[in-house]
């Protein structure tokens, strides 16, 4: 496997980049953070300084982590939301789309102010969509 980022992303110097994953156009790596493999950091993410994200993570477009934030294994970050500083989220945890996560609850499981986050990895990629829609309908959404 092979690391692959786009020429229009920006990674640090001193960035560590594990084998298999891949960041696309526009996403940011900033100095110290560590991208374990397989992860994907997508279109205009961001990862501040000395972020560690785990095997598998998925940073989706627009999401950004700000500094000394730690993501367990297999945990999605979705679309549009942020990630405090000094946070760990957990792994296998689901951080809706729009979320803004700002302090830690429980279990190394963040706490967000939008609906979404699931703790169950329901969102994660291979997931069924009657899976998905089921867990809403459940959660009254």
């Amino acid at each position: 496997l092979q690391v692959q980022h786009h020429p229009h992303a920006y990674v640090a110097d001193d960035a560590v980049l594990e084998d298999g994953m891949v960041i696309f156009a526009g996403a940011v790596v900033q100095p110290g953070s560590v991208i374990g493999a397989g992860c994907i950091v997508n279109t205009a993410a961001t990862v501040d300084h000395d972020c560690v994200l785990a095997a598998g993570v998925h940073v989706c477009p627009g999401s950004h982590l700000a500094g000394c934030v730690n993501v367990g294994e297999c945990s999605w970050i979705g679309i549009g939301s942020g990630v405090n500083q000094y946070l760990t989220i957990g792994s296998d945890v689901t951080v809706g789309a729009g979320a803004a996560v700002v302090s830690p609850k429980g279990s190394g499981i963040a706490e967000e102010l939008s609906p979404g986050c699931t703790g169950t990895g329901e969102r994660r990629l291979g997931a069924s969509r009657r899976r998905f829609s089921s867990s809403l309908r459940t959660r009254g959404l």
